[in-house]
């Protein structure tokens, strides 16, 4: 039921979801700090390969309800004594963070369709053993989407499969100053937070102007 109400609210664009600057690795490392032990009894060795911080723009609970679904997945179709790897890099505007299984893979059937609404095949990595509702990959790339983010997948090339969620991308070492804001200055901001700059009113302009953007 719950599944449906938050779909019900991705639809009429009522989807509580914050717009705010966050590090991604928190939220990688405490998601698979939670899987870990699910992973385990599976004989499962899941790994985490992040940098030092992946500041991105966003909502942190719903990213890291998106990561749920894809962990929950991974734990599910890799093998007794294989591998879960959680990493996470820098990407132009954007921060990517991916999970890859050392399960089945996907098949090229089901592959085009994985991430729409209700749908579930014996193959497809959308269903769990006991069924389930056949929204959580839905759910998830619309969570991302939500965010200006995107979620994908594609098989490994030695096997299995990956998960890749893209987020915009925060400058947190730039600055953009504007005396007043007017329409064509709210224009501006709007433009520099599509770019992943981060912004904030200031009560007087500084006295020399910040270093561009790297």
């Amino acid at each position: 039921l719950s599944d449906l109400l938050l779909v019900a609210r991705l639809d009429a664009g009522e989807a509580d979801l914050a717009t705010k600057p966050f590090d991604l690795v928190s939220v990688l490392s405490e998601e698979a700090e939670r899987f870990g032990v699910r992973a385990a009894a599976k004989e499962i060795r899941l790994e985490v390969c992040v940098p030092g911080e992946l500041p991105v723009r966003g909502d942190p609970k719903r990213t890291g309800q998106i990561l749920a679904v894809l962990l929950e997945n991974a734990v599910r179709f890799a093998p007794p004594g294989g591998s879960i790897a959680v990493s996470g890099r820098l990407q132009d505007r954007w921060v990517e963070a991916s999970v890859t299984d050392t399960g089945p893979g996907i098949s090229p059937e089901p592959l085009p369709r994985l991430f729409d609404r209700f749908y579930r095949t014996e193959t497809s990595r959308t269903r769990g053993k006991g069924g389930g509702t056949g929204l959580g990959l839905a759910i998830a790339r619309e969570l991302a989407r939500a965010q200006h983010g995107d979620l994908v997948a594609e098989n490994a090339r030695d096997g299995g499969a990956i998960f890749r969620l893209r987020l915009p991308r925060v400058y947190v070492d730039d600055e953009l100053y504007v005396a007043t804001v007017g329409p064509a200055e709210a224009y501006l901001i709007r433009q520099a937070q599509k770019l992943g700059f981060e912004t904030r009113r200031a009560r007087a302009m500084p006295d020399a102007m910040p270093p561009r953007r790297r």
